[in-house]
């Protein structure tokens, strides 16, 4: 990778003066950025790859400092700070410079000479999110608000990166400030990128994912005809405002707006287990609520009966050797609930009293 020349040329005159001459590089590199997703327990996305053709929204501070400046040591330092790209869409760019399709400015931008960049950003590019999307960043603060955010899906549909057909504006990312800040000079990590180069960033999930399997218990009578009617989730938190500083995870401050989430489209008969298409995805909260299971139980001559079954969510535990209770829905994790219903054949053990002798004299005179 080409690095910044600076050529200083001194030649001794008739006066015995010094002239010096600084020579920039003619090729003026433009800003790539690579990002990847990080993945927790149960993420959303499958692996490290960020869904080719997505935009995402970058900005980019600029000091007068060497790359590798910290973040505390850049903030502490009086040189005077540029916002240089502020809150600015970038876009994949495979090109003869970029032939590995990094991310690069919708704008070009391009590489300070003399100093340095940190960079900051979230997914997905909407004009919606960027009204409510800030940054706050100077000698004393540094962090990003996502102010009274509401997922855009009223009617909870499957989102997000479930399949790789769906779209992907559900899934709230954001990738925290770089911790150093970086130039052109000093951003090679491997890459066969020529005449660019490339920062990581890594994204995180500010959201959660749920989803629901439903399943006919083992040993359920075959005459048995179970179906599911309706899983709803209640009293769900579905606005709040979550802030990212310095290099925290983001958290979450819920308002008091909730409501009922049914993930069921029609009734299911159970089986096998099936996964519900239908994966909501929610601001991270402590559960309230509860999860309200409606079915009915068949036999196979057609009777049946109906029951519903409502259990608060803050007292079910997770399958670990040594069982969690899950109280809360965490950013950048995919909670499954798993509903098994079973059922037992309806048995009578009838049994007969002894007849009890009663004597009942009758004189007839």
């Amino acid at each position: 990778m080409k690095k910044m020349l600076i050529a200083l040329l001194a030649v001794a005159g008739l006066a015995s003066c010094t002239k010096s001459d600084v020579e920039f590089e003619s090729n003026q590199q433009q800003i790539g950025l690579s990002p990847i997703t990080q993945n927790r327990t149960r993420a959303m996305v499958s692996d490290s790859a960020f869904p080719a053709n997505e935009k995402f929204m970058v900005w980019a501070w600029y000091k007068q400092l060497p790359a590798g400046t910290t973040i505390s040591t850049w903030q502490a330092d009086a040189s005077a700070q540029q916002t240089y790209i502020d809150e600015k869409e970038f876009e994949p760019k495979a090109t003869t410079q970029n032939p590995t399709g990094l991310w690069a400015g919708v704008t070009p931008y391009f590489w300070p000479k003399l100093g340095s960049l940190l960079f900051a950003g979230y997914y997905p590019a909407t004009t919606e999110l960027a009204k409510i999307v800030s940054y706050k960043f100077d000698d004393a603060d540094n962090v990003m608000t996502i102010a009274g955010y509401k997922p855009t899906s009223d009617n909870y549909a499957t989102t997000g990166f479930v399949t790789a057909n769906t779209t992907h504006e559900e899934d709230l990312m954001y990738f925290k400030m770089t911790p150093a800040s970086s130039d052109s000079a000093t951003n090679d990590t491997g890459n066969t990128v020529s005449n660019e180069s490339n920062v990581d960033v890594v994204f995180q999930h500010a959201l959660a994912w749920i989803k629901v399997t439903l399943a006919e218990a083992e040993n359920t009578p075959a005459d048995a005809t179970i179906t599911v009617s309706s899983v709803k989730f209640t009293d769900v938190c579905t606005t709040g405002t979550g802030t990212v500083e310095d290099l925290a995870d983001i958290v979450w401050a819920t308002t008091a707006d909730v409501a009922d989430i049914e993930v069921l489209d029609a009734a299911t008969v159970l089986g096998a287990v099936t996964t519900v298409k239908k994966q909501p995805i929610v601001i991270p909260q402590a559960m309230s609520g509860n999860i309200v299971i409606t079915y009915t139980i068949a036999s196979s001559d057609g009777s049946k009966f109906e029951e519903v079954k409502t259990i608060a969510l803050n007292t079910l535990k997770d399958d670990a050797a040594t069982p969690n209770t899950i109280n809360k829905w965490e950013a950048g994790k995919c909670y499954t609930y798993a509903i098994s219903i079973g059922t037992s054949e309806i048995l009578i053990d009838p049994a007969v009293t002894d007849w009890g002798e009663v004597n009942i004299p009758i004189e007839v005179k």
